[in-house]
């Protein structure tokens, strides 16, 4: 793409998404922070830098960054109230995805982030409810289903869990982490064989997801397999060293008695 002469806003703007697509998310942010500083109303440059901070765990800074120019932008004001989800103000989070659906009740962004607010609050009946509503009316909506599945494996209804995350299977059945909650689920019911076969594509999609690796481990555990549990679960600790959780400690426990 040619940029005009005399254009640097658009130059830097190419520059950002050249970073962030190579994996150069440091040298991304600070393109985008000179964006912001030579026009304050550039909603990509602040939508996408964002964006960038929430995946670093910068949340303070992100929820400042999308309140500042928010109230007139919906995806702004979405990723708003997702990184106050994500830095745990579930109080703000809610209010200001209701707020979203109050002037369009058919956000399904908003509405199924609400379902997120709501499970995280422990009220699991009403975060269904958001998301069933989100899945009948865009039931392409990927990230709805594993919620929802998610919802249910809260209240132990594990049947009705893996059918929400086998729907999720049939929009992508390459989501690492329908995969990943489709063997949990699995394992819970009993179904190791079919577990592992799911924690096995997970790690071929996403070799270096350490909760995968762990969750391969585990199950390996349970069908007494211990030579692949100890594999994975040295892979974990490769991804996640000095994991201290008392599942780790249990597992390397048992496998060294064995």
């Amino acid at each position: 793409m040619i940029v005009p002469a005399g254009d640097p806003i658009d130059a830097l703007l190419l520059r950002a998404l050249a970073a962030t697509e190579q994996g150069h998310a440091a040298d991304a942010i600070t393109l985008y922070r000179e964006i912001i500083e030579l026009d304050g109303e550039h909603d990509i440059a602040r939508n996408n830098l964002g964006c960038l901070l929430i995946d670093r765990g910068e949340l303070d800074e992100a929820c400042d960054l999308f309140a500042e120019q928010g109230d007139d932008n919906r995806v702004l004001r979405n990723n708003l109230g997702y990184a106050l989800l994500e830095s745990g103000d579930l109080t703000r989070a809610e209010s200001v995805f209701r707020t979203i659906l109050q002037d369009d009740p058919e956000d399904g962004t908003a509405r199924n982030h609400l379902g997120m607010v709501l499970l995280r609050s422990d009220r699991i009946e009403a975060a269904i409810s958001e998301f069933l509503r989100v899945v009948r009316e865009r039931p392409a909506t990927i990230e709805a289903w594993n919620n929802l599945g998610c919802a249910h494996w809260r209240r132990c209804e594990f049947e009705t869990a893996r059918q929400s995350f086998e729907s999720a299977l049939r929009v992508d059945p390459y989501n690492v982490d329908a995969h990943n909650n489709l063997g949990c689920v699995l394992r819970e019911l009993g179904q190791l064989d079919n577990a592992v076969e799911s924690f096995k594509l997970a790690v071929q999609l996403e070799p270096s997801d350490p909760s995968v690796q762990l969750n391969l481990a585990l199950t390996y555990r349970q069908t007494g397999d211990p030579r692949r549990a100890r594999s994975h679960l040295n892979r974990h600790l490769e991804l996640q060293p000095g994991d201290p959780s008392s599942v780790v400690r249990n597992l390397q426990e048992e496998l060294e008695q064995l």
